[in-house]
């Protein structure tokens, strides 16, 4: 029988490392085409004009990305306090950096949740409660993306006349509104939902065992989300200005580096060019919304910058916000990951 298997293990050995071999391949030319954006836009003096920035918002951008996941260590502490965890800020802090590392490594942000259910597992929370936590996340995300656009498309309305992309205004509106409805009605109607994902794994010829063991953690994610549904209200509160302040200071890179610009665009746009660009990252197939988030980018402020100023724009807020996140998020990633599995730690 170990001759049998010894086969098998060699052909999932080869596709693990060809799996990484890929993925790391995928993520260099991710990070080449994100670099070769701003170099056509502006030439390769770009880079010589991004280090001339005044230092306060080379220190700044950083600062607020840190500063976010300051923000989101407590959205992780409270939230694993619903199933009585205790999870202290240091570890907190590591786990929602390298949740955003993570997310920036795949296509669409996906590996986002595999990271971070990764992360939480090395403090013996189960895949199905971090699922949860996960899930939860992102639904508190897209109100605060839905909010954000609002806020945007009145300040644009009030404060400055002119020709905006309203369409697009109203399509990333609609998209926040249908994840959020999608989200809820697949936690209302989960018995529907579990009997119809059973049946489709049986015509796909899962085994039984395996269809057995997927229900039984969808329930145990459907008893997850009871539980932090069950927060006291206080909490909840919490919740919400942390997801509130590490959104904040993600939004304000983009400003802050405008300001040290003198470039004229106006703030609630520039709010707006951001929650668009992260709407348009998730349809690439590259890590870190790459090509999709620059095409965006550039054809939402074009209208407002020269194609130079436009290079050094999108060069210092992608440092902010996906360079700097693959270096201080990988950090605290593997930091993280490296840590003892121990709660109260």
């Amino acid at each position: 029988m170990q001759t049998r298997s010894l086969p098998h293990l060699r052909k999932l050995t080869g596709f693990l490392k060809l799996h990484r071999r890929s993925g790391l391949a995928l993520a260099v030319l991710a990070i080449a085409l994100s670099f070769a954006a701003p170099v056509i836009l502006g030439g390769f003096g770009v880079f010589s004009r991004v280090a001339a920035l005044p230092g306060w918002v080379l220190a700044g951008a950083p600062a607020l990305m840190l500063l976010g996941w300051v923000a989101n260590a407590g959205r992780v502490m409270l939230l694993t306090r619903a199933n009585g965890s205790s999870i202290k800020f240091g570890p907190a802090w590591l786990i929602a950096a390298g949740g955003d590392f993570g997310a920036a490594l795949g296509p669409g942000g996906l590996t986002g949740i595999a990271a971070y259910v990764f992360l939480l597992a090395r403090y013996r929370l189960s895949s199905a409660f971090a699922t949860a936590l996960f899930t939860l996340e992102r639904l508190l995300d897209q109100f605060i993306f839905a909010g954000a656009l609002a806020a945007s498309a009145v300040g644009l309305a009030l404060v400055h006349q002119g020709n905006h992309p309203w369409q697009l205004f109203v399509i990333s509106f609609g998209l926040c509104l249908a994840i959020v409805g999608l989200i809820v009605a697949a936690v209302v109607q989960y018995r529907r939902l579990l009997v119809a994902v059973t049946w489709l794994l049986a015509h796909l010829r899962f085994n039984q065992l395996n269809r057995r063991r997927f229900i039984a953690w969808s329930l145990r994610f459907r008893r997850s989300l009871g539980q932090v549904a069950r927060l006291p209200r206080i909490d909840i509160f919490i919740l919400i200005l942390c997801a509130g302040g590490y959104w904040a200071a993600r939004f304000a890179i983009l400003p802050l580096i405008a300001l040290g610009m003198h470039a004229p665009v106006p703030w609630a746009y520039l709010l707006a060019v951001q929650v668009l660009a992260l709407f348009a990252g998730q349809l690439s197939l590259l890590p870190g919304g790459t090509i999709t988030v620059e095409a965006v980018f550039a054809a939402l402020l074009l209208p407002w910058l020269g194609r130079h100023d436009l290079a050094l724009m999108l060069l210092a807020w992608r440092g902010s916000v996906f360079y700097f996140t693959l270096v201080a998020g990988g950090s605290a990633f593997a930091l993280a990951a490296g840590r003892r599995a121990r709660i109260g730690a």
